[in-house]
C-alpha cells in the first residue's frame, strides 16, 4: 500500500518476481519454498504465466482461470473496430500465448465455457501451446461465466484443483534440483 511506483505490465512480472522469490529465500514463513504454486483469475492468470515463464526454477506449477491468450486479442473480442488501430495505441501486451509457449511446469486450467468477456477458445489454444509443460490438465465448467466459475463448479471446482496440488507434490521436478541464485 505504500508503493510509490506506477503500475504497468514489466511492475507486476516484477512483483510477482519477488513474492515468489520472498517465498523461496524467507524460511521463516515456515513453507516449503520449492513448492510455490501460483493461481490467477483472468488478468491474474496472465501474470501467473509470465511469472512461471520468467522464474521457472521458483515456481513449482501454474493454475489459471479463464485466462486471456493477450490483450491484443482481448481488443479483437470486445472492440473489433478498433482491431486495426491497436498497435497504436496498445502499451500493454499480457502475452499468455508467448508466455505458454516457454512453461515447463505443471498447469491447470480452468475454463467457464459460458464465459462472456473471455472466450472459452483462448483456453483450449493456451492449452495447445503448453507443449514444454511437464503435463497439463483441462477443466471445463459447462455454465461457468467469468466470474462465477467456481460457484457454477462448486464442490467439485475445488476437488479437480486438490487433486492437481496433490498430483504436483507427488511428481519430481526438475525444480526440486536447481537451486535458485
Amino acid at each position: 500500500g505504500k508503493s510509490d511506483g506506477v503500475p504497468n505490465e514489466e511492475a507486476m512480472i516484477e512483483d510477482a518476481g519477488l513474492f515468489v522469490k520472498a517465498v523461496y529465500h524467507d524460511k521463516s514463513l515456515g513453507l516449503d519454498s520449492g513448492n510455490v504454486i501460483l493461481f490467477g483469475r483472468s488478468l491474474g492468470g496472465a501474470v501467473a504465466f509470465a511469472a512461471a515463464e520468467r522464474f521457472p526454477i521458483l515456481v513449482r506449477a501454474v493454475i489459471a482461470e479463464n485466462t486471456f491468450l493477450s490483450i491484443s486479442h482481448m481488443v479483437d473480442e470486445i472492440f473489433p473496430i478498433l482491431k486495426r488501430l491497436k498497435n497504436l495505441v496498445l502499451k500493454l501486451k499480457w502475452d499468455s500465448a508467448s508466455a505458454a509457449k516457454n512453461i515447463v511446469q505443471p498447469v491447470l486450467l480452468i475454463s467457464g465455457e459460458n464465459d462472456e468477456l473471455v472466450p472459452s477458445w483462448h483456453m483450449r489454444l493456451l492449452e495447445s501451446l503448453l507443449k514444454k509443460s511437464k503435463w497439463v490438465q483441462f477443466y471445463s465448467v459447462p455454465n461457468g461465466k467469468h466470474n462465477d466459475t467456481w460457484a457454477v463448479a462448486g464442490e467439485e471446482y475445488y476437488r479437480k484443483i486438490n487433486e492437481f496440488i496433490k498430483q504436483v507434490m507427488k511428481s519430481k521436478t526438475d525444480n526440486e534440483s536447481c537451486s535458485y541464485k
